[in-house]
This record gives structure tokens, sequence and C-alpha cells, in this order.
């Protein structure tokens, strides 16, 4: 088996007998051979990382072959079994098995001693993109300031103000929660004022209803574009990198004092076999409207009870399965909470809302770090 050593300075020629090529000739050939790096702890990781950027992923790294015993048998065995392709590629698969057992076990770690409320903002691009969310956000509530609504901030949103005072450092959209008569009017006004779009489609052609919202701002880059969906609505703007979703909206309705849970329950079941039977974006949104329009549970008048809105993903909240209302008094009277450099509406009881839909929303949650729109760099 062919030996060569690699730096990642350039340089060529030989060193110890063994032939010197550069990292950019590596990643030529590396097919060709089998790549392991060794390094110290300080450099391993760099290297790693240079590798998996430039689309190098079968390569063993030294201190992972030597910590997870596959190197018990020595090194001749190993070298031995690099000659099968299987043989191979179940070494490759034992080293990655080990990797992620051990990022598990320090994300463990972490989770149990850092607090959630002391991480870091995000930086770069990620950031630069939650700040134009914000103030976009801002702009469409003073453009809309006449018609006097109150969207609160709501789901993921909500949890960021409370734990961060704005964004959870790696979200990259924001959530609004608004009540049901703010909501129409909200639609009465943006009927006249802005670009209203319902993509008339299957309701799983996503990226149609997107390329219609596309083209709309584009066609008219000066207003505003509220896309009604069968669960949310969607409000947009034209910005210098395109169309630019500012938020997501998710109604609320108050329902009858008198009206059990239970039997709500047993209503949105019913009401999910019907909708799924609707395979037009449209019809659905139509259907859904139709419906709490002539639900006689809903009330116009404020109750005690509120819930999420047959188009608030199905009406139900983040535990799917309810056995109680949201209390009305965890929501009214609203209250001016900071979120980055921006006052918006939050729930009278933040905590109250948050631990009904997410309970351990004051913990790390399993996607942190993840995010889908922008990079945190």
């Amino acid at each position: 088996m062919s030996t060569v050593f690699v730096v990642t300075d350039g340089n060529t020629g030989e060193k110890a007998g063994l032939k010197i090529i550069s990292f950019q000739g590596l990643t030529r050939i590396h097919g060709q051979y089998t790549v392991i790096i060794c390094a110290g702890n300080n450099y391993i990781q760099e290297i790693c990382s240079q590798l998996d950027d430039a689309g190098v992923a079968d390569y063993f790294d030294f201190n992972v072959l030597k910590s997870s015993g596959l190197l018990r048998h020595g090194a001749a065995w190993f070298m031995e079994r690099l000659s099968d392709r299987v043989e191979r590629n179940r070494l490759l698969a034992e080293c990655y098995k080990f990797q992620l057992e051990r990022t598990r076990r320090q994300l463990a770690y972490l989770k149990k001693h850092t607090e959630v409320t002391a991480l870091k903002p995000a930086r770069g691009r990620l950031r630069e993109y939650q700040m134009l969310l914000v103030d976009l956000a801002a702009e469409f509530f003073e453009f809309t300031e006449e018609i006097h609504i109150r969207p609160f901030l709501n789901f993921g949103s909500l949890i960021g103000a409370v734990r961060h005072q704005g964004f959870v450092p790696w979200d990259d959209d924001l959530d609004f929660g608004i009540l049901r008569d703010d909501y129409d009017r909200l639609m009465q006004f943006v009927s006249k004022a802005c670009i209203m779009t319902c993509h008339d489609g299957a309701c799983s052609d996503t990226a149609g209803a997107e390329n219609k919202v596309r083209q709309a701002l584009e066609a008219d880059p000066d207003r505003y574009l509220v896309d009604v969906c069968a669960d949310m609505t969607k409000i947009y703007k034209q910005t210098a990198g395109g169309a630019c979703k500012i938020m997501d909206l998710w109604v609320y309705d108050f329902y009858k004092d008198d009206y059990p849970i239970a039997d709500h329950m047993s209503y949105l079941a019913r009401m999910a076999e019907k909708r799924a039977l609707i395979k037009n974006r449209r019809a659905q949104v139509a259907f859904l409207q139709k419906e709490i329009q002539n639900n006689a549970a809903v009330s116009r008048e404020q109750t005690t009870n509120l819930f999420p809105g047959l188009d608030n993903w199905g009406g139900y909240p983040g535990l799917k399965h309810a056995d109680r209302w949201i209390p009305t008094e965890a929501i009214l009277p609203f209250k001016k909470v900071k979120f980055e450099n921006r006052l918006f509406l939050a729930p009278a009881r933040a905590d109250v809302l948050l631990g009904y839909e997410y309970p351990d929303y004051m913990e790390l949650p399993y996607d942190i770090g993840l995010q889908s729109h922008a990079d945190d760099t």
C-alpha cells in the first residue's frame, strides 16, 4: 500500500522518505488511497473540517481509531482490512458511529451545564436576516396602525422574547398570534391595500405557491403581499434579496364557556379527516373559512376559553391532544416586551402559553443550532 505525507501549505518534495503532496493534490487523488489523518488535538478537527468541506469523506481520524479501539488488534491487522472494500467501509462506519456517540455525550453535557438564557446571539448573515425581519415587521405594523390590530409574539418568537429578549439564536422567522376579530379587520384592510394570494393548486405544490408569490412581488414590488394558507397567513415584502417572508400569522378563537374541550377535540379530528380529502389549497382555505363561520361554538365575544383557530395548523396546540382550553387571562391584556431593538406585544402570561405548547421551553431543544433559511456565518 502506497504512503504519502500530506501538508496543507502547498509544499512539495519528500520528508523522512515520504512523498509530500499539497492539500489540493490530495483532493484530486484521495480516491486511490486510504487517507489517515495524524495530528495533535489542536489541529486535527481543523484538518477534518477542511476535508469535509472539500468533499473528502472517506478518511480516518487516527485519534478516533485509537479511542474507539479499532487498533486494538494492531496496525498490521487494521491495514490488512483496509485492502478489502467491504471491511474498509465497515471500519469507516464504526468510526462514524463512535464520533456520533461522542457528540451525543458532549451535547448532553452541554445541555446539562449550559444556561439556555446565556446563549450568544446569531452572527453573520443569519443575524443580518433576523434584524431585517424585525425591521420589516415593525414597518408592517406601522402600515396597519390605523386598523388597531394587536398581533402578539407566539411560538418560537415568544420563546425568544422570554429567553433571549429577541430571536432564538438559530431561528430565522417571526411568528405572531392574532385574535379572530383583529384578523378579520386585517384581511379587510389588506384586501384593498396589499397583494392577496391563495394558491389555486395542489396542497403539496409548495414550489408552485412560492413561485406565485415571487412573481406577484416582482410585478408589484412596492406593496406587501399577504398569502392565505390553510394553516397560517404569511406576510411578504420584496427586498433587495428578493421575496422576503416577514412573518407567519396564527389565528386564535374564543370558544363558548359551556363548550367542553373533549367535544372540540372530537370536532377537530372530524375536520382533519374532511380536510384531508380536499387536495386543492384554495379549496381547503374556503372549506376552513366556512367551517369557522358556521361553528356555533366559536364566540365573537370574549370568553374565558381561547384556542388555535381551525386555520391555525388544524386548530391544534403544540401538544396536539389537549385536555384544557387556553385561559384567556393568559393572553389578555397584552403587554409590550423587548424583542431585539423593538417593542412588540406579547401575552399577559407568556409562561402559561408556552408551558401549554412547549413544556420544556426553558431547556435546550433537540434542534439547537438548526435553521433552514440563512447561515450563521
